[in-house]
């Protein structure tokens, strides 16, 4: 017998499905609050598509390997030499996300 006509061994599964949490879940395993969780939400460091889905019927739903690799994530980007790092992550002299002011 080949290791092909071998069946798999049920504890070891060839594709494991991705894991969806509710907001509560995900706060748990972070150890923050929800609260901290839809603000991270609201302040885009969550992407609705990449780190969770709201499908009908069921709320908000996080794929935990999104949220894995967002925590396990580095910053990689440089700031421009004129620029300030600020508190909430954004570089002074650089526009806003959602800020539609001309600077002109």
């Amino acid at each position: 017998m080949t290791t092909m006509d071998q069946p798999t061994s049920p504890s070891r599964p060839i594709a494991t499905p991705e894991e969806y949490l509710t907001i509560g879940e995900v706060a748990v395993r972070l150890k923050v609050t929800p609260k901290t969780i839809r603000n991270k939400m609201a302040s885009g460091v969550f992407c609705k598509g990449v780190h969770y889905v709201r499908p009908k019927g069921l709320g908000t739903r996080f794929k935990w390997g999104a949220v894995v690799e967002w925590l396990e994530q580095e910053k990689t980007g440089t700031p421009e030499e004129d620029s300030i790092p600020m508190a909430r992550g954004y570089q002074f002299g650089e526009a806003r996300k959602g800020d539609h002011r001309s600077t002109a």
